[in-house]
């Protein structure tokens, strides 16, 4: 996973394994970043993870407040679910190294 490239598909990939999403964790890279907004953001810097709609298909995006930084694909299907059930995540941002931008998703009330 690049962490870099641009276009739609948000959410798609991963695996579909039956997940607790209330212990849901994963790290990963965030897909199809907005170079502008990579540069607003810190090491520990922390994101919301939502699910939108992106031309009719449901896609989970990552936002420094109101504004798009990228979408997620890895555990697509898991975290998908997961926010339409009502559960909140966010993500923390572990490292960024020019477009890649890793980050850890984790349950909001878990982020201390």
């Amino acid at each position: 996973m690049s962490g870099s490239g641009s276009g739609g598909g948000f959410g798609s990939g991963g695996s579909s394994g039956v997940v607790d999403c209330a212990d849901f964790s994963f790290e990963t890279h965030i897909h199809s970043p907005d170079p502008q907004e990579i540069q607003l953001l810190t090491n520990g810097a922390i994101l919301s993870v939502v699910l939108d709609e992106l031309d009719g298909v449901q896609v989970v995006q990552v936002r420094n407040g109101n504004r798009i930084v990228g979408g997620l694909v890895e555990n697509g299907p898991q975290i998908r679910k997961c926010l339409g059930a009502g559960y909140s995540f966010s993500a923390i941002v572990r490292s960024i190294s020019g477009a890649a931008v890793r980050i850890f998703v984790l349950p909001t009330d878990k982020v201390q």
